[in-house]
């Protein structure tokens, strides 16, 4: 095995450990919920959004589903067949070749998974692990810029200061930014070609397709609870703060995303 190649399976390692974390960052409250005094009113969706149950389900589906990635591209890294038949037959996932046929007898790994496409980054790899770890750092970022103040649920507290610094310099929400990079990035890695995901016709499998719908249905209703407490959030900061928050809105134009939203 050469040094390039031995430097490809690294970086898809490190890249699918890192984008994991990333995750992990962007869904493990930072402190504890505030009390009933310090939450803002907000949108029918606060339920869904302050709940503390899907971040423990999404971390869980994430670290399974990088677990079963890296084990497979060591598998494949160290000529390990048995480890990878071990780990497919497992899950209930099978190659295209016996899958498509129905023929689960004769389990016999494909040259595909013994090609390039497991092994290397694609571009859509590159991207979705760029996304979920820069995703990560933004998120993490705004823990320490806002300190105690940053809760998952909507709170104007006593002490309640209008930070404008670090990210907030950029977009109003960039805790939001973060997230939304982290939980799409995520998805792009394991529908790029290479993932156990793409390779192995996940979605075949009933595991793979309970991973998949639980990861979608808790982010797609998480992310609309989101999009619909931003306003709500504006509302309550510039009844707080007047013509601070109104200042700073001028400033700072976007919500999400510098120079489109």
């Amino acid at each position: 095995m050469n040094g390039p190649t031995i430097l490809l399976y690294l970086v898809k390692i490190i890249g699918i450990l890192l984008a994991t974390i990333g995750l992990q960052i962007s869904v493990t409250p930072p402190h504890p919920p505030p009390g009933k005094s310090d939450e803002a009113p907000s949108t029918s969706w606060e339920v869904v959004v302050k709940q503390r149950a899907g971040p423990v389900v999404i971390k869980l589906i994430c670290w399974l589903a990088a677990i079963i990635e890296v084990t497979l591209i060591s598998a494949q890294a160290l000529g390990h067949e048995t480890l990878a038949k071990c780990v497919l037959k497992m899950l209930g996932v099978y190659p295209h070749n016996d899958f498509g046929s129905g023929n689960q007898s004769s389990f016999e790994l494909p040259l595909l998974y013994w090609s390039s496409a497991v092994l290397y980054p694609s571009p859509v790899f590159v991207l979705g692990a760029s996304l979920a770890i820069v995703g990560g750092c933004i998120r993490y970022r705004c823990y320490r810029e806002l300190g105690r103040l940053f809760t998952f649920e909507m709170s104007i507290m006593k002490e309640h200061r209008l930070i404008v610094s670090g990210p907030y310099a950029f977009v109003r929400h960039p805790a939001y930014t973060g997230l939304l990079c982290t939980l799409t990035g995520i998805v792009l890695i394991y529908s790029a070609s290479g993932s156990w995901f793409v390779e192995y016709c996940a979605l075949s499998s009933p595991l793979g397709l309970a991973i998949a719908t639980c990861y979608l249905a808790i982010t797609v209703t998480y992310m609309i609870g989101l999009l619909k407490r931003i306003p709500r959030e504006d509302e309550a900061l510039e009844d707080r703060f007047g013509p601070e928050w109104r200042s700073w809105a001028k400033r700072v134009p976007y919500r999400l995303l510098w120079g489109i939203y």
